[in-house]
């Protein structure tokens, strides 16, 4: 990108820079009461969460099942709660606009169902969840068109809040836990089915983790396995890790884990190929705790992210969104949050005295997707020509007369001039590329000034600038 002072673009460039470019993000759909006209979005980028604008939504429910399209570039969700009723809606966000998608024929209404996309087929799986005091153990697929009921020969156990993964290394959906009774006193399974997009297969394995329901699981594509951690039964809660290659399961005893808890959001981060793993709820004493933390697993052990904004509570599930690439939360509340980089503009050294007064350089913090990136000129002499350069280095390179280069070559430079003033303003706007989160870059101006004993110029002070989410 022209950030990174590839080639020789110019202001020109700059300002051809298209908005809206494709993004890829990790979306987060969580609980919460219902509200009208909202449902919150989170996203992280491997840093922090953050808020994101509130999209245009619908009331969406509670306990819904999510998924992240990647073919389409769409997040996809089914069911919930809405506050009296389960209802059997069909939603899709696509930028910041949710889509009613709801057919004529839809999935029974259903909360508590697992969900997740098969990019091997190109489908979003559903299966399972709990209505009318039943869970369920049908297997519907979403095509982005319409809803498809499978038959297969066998099928898993009747199961809600249970998970699916989808295993890229052997095309099949894993499923695994929930409660096979929700009705108290609940009663969990462990065990562990397969979708290979035709029929079930039930994998009998050597070890098992212990039966649980509403756990985070996630798989690692690098390492070629279903990870696991958390949840709970009718008495206990969980703060176990396991893996599962395929053939077996396998409990991993990381040199530090996360407090044990339920309903925590999990998924896998391919910019840093980590797990990662979020929120959800613990008991402490008489109280239920809200869970903010979140944390990476790189399959040896589990390290807490220090993060810092808004802070995300509570349950949910998280997905991958390709198209924004970070990590987002969506949960039922409304508002569209990520986890990302501050932007930020830190002013360095100063400007040198020529002709008139010190001039000064000042910025705006910027923002992937910003509308207008602006450089302030000041101080300096009217209706005349300077140049902005920037640099993705700084130096502090003394050229006498008290003026210093901050920028080094080779610089993107672009022009204007000076109003009666003396003041003049450059903008433009900032794609929303992904690619761009983090980058660190220098500016300074530079002024025509003859009575100058430096190149005829008036220098300015420079701005260190990084670009944030």
């Amino acid at each position: 990108g022209a950030l990174r002072m590839q080639g020789s673009r110019n202001h020109r460039d700059l300002r051809s820079w298209p908005l809206g470019l494709s993004h890829q993000r990790l979306l987060n759909r969580g609980y919460g009461e219902r509200r009208e006209g909202c449902a919150t979005t989170w996203e992280w980028d491997g840093t922090d969460w953050s808020v994101r604008r509130p999209p245009d939504v619908f009331s969406i429910a509670t306990d819904f099942a999510h998924a992240f399209d990647s073919a389409r570039g769409t997040h996809v969700t089914f069911g919930g709660h809405d506050g009296t009723n389960d209802v059997d809606d069909t939603y899709e966000l696509r930028g910041n606009v949710w889509a009613d998608r709801t057919t004529t024929s839809q999935p029974t209404a259903r909360v508590g169902a697992a969900m997740s996309y098969d990019s091997q087929r190109r489908t979003v799986v559903l299966n399972g969840g709990f209505a009318l005091l039943l869970s369920w153990n049908d297997t519907v697929e979403w095509d982005g068109t319409s809803w498809t009921w499978r038959s297969p020969l066998n099928r898993p156990t009747p199961l809600s809040h249970h998970r699916l993964s989808f295993d890229s290394a052997r095309n099949r959906t894993v499923l695994f836990g929930g409660y096979s009774k929700r009705t108290y006193p609940s009663t969990v399974s462990n065990e562990t089915w397969e979708w290979d997009g035709t029929n079930w297969k039930y994998a009998l394995t050597a070890n098992r983790p212990p039966a649980r329901a509403e756990f985070g699981m996630a798989f690692d594509p690098v390492r070629r396995r279903v990870v696991v951690f958390g949840g709970q039964d009718s008495t206990a809660e969980f703060g176990d890790t396991w893996e599962y290659d395929g053939a077996n399961w396998m409990q991993v005893t990381p040199t530090t884990s996360p407090l044990s808890r339920w309903g925590c959001s999990m998924t896998f981060d391919p910019t840093r190929n980590r797990i990662v793993m979020h929120g959800g709820q613990r008991r402490s004493g008489s109280t239920i705790q809200l869970l903010t933390d979140t944390w990476d697993f790189d399959g040896t052990t589990w390290r807490q992210l220090a993060t810092t904004g808004s802070a995300v509570r509570g349950e949910g599930n998280i997905t991958y969104d390709t198209r924004a690439g970070c990590l987002v939360m969506v949960e039922s509340r409304g508002v569209v949050n990520r986890l990302g980089i501050a932007g930020s503009v830190t002013a360095l050294g100063t400007g040198c005295v020529s002709s008139g007064s010190i001039p000064r350089l000042s910025a705006n913090a910027p923002w992937i997707g910003t509308e207008r990136l602006s450089y302030d000129m000041m101080s300096t002499l009217p209706s005349t020509p300077c140049i902005y350069g920037i640099s993705p280095r700084s130096q502090n390179l003394g050229l006498g007369s008290g003026c210093s280069l901050y920028v080094v070559f080779p610089l993107l430079t672009f022009g204007t001039v000076t109003n009666s003033a003396g003041f003049a303003e450059s903008s433009f706007p900032l794609p929303f590329d992904p690619s761009l989160r983090g980058v660190t870059y220098h500016t300074q101006a530079f002024a025509l000034d003859a009575a100058s004993p430096v190149l005829g110029l008036a220098f300015t002070n420079a701005v260190q600038t990084v670009i944030g989410n």
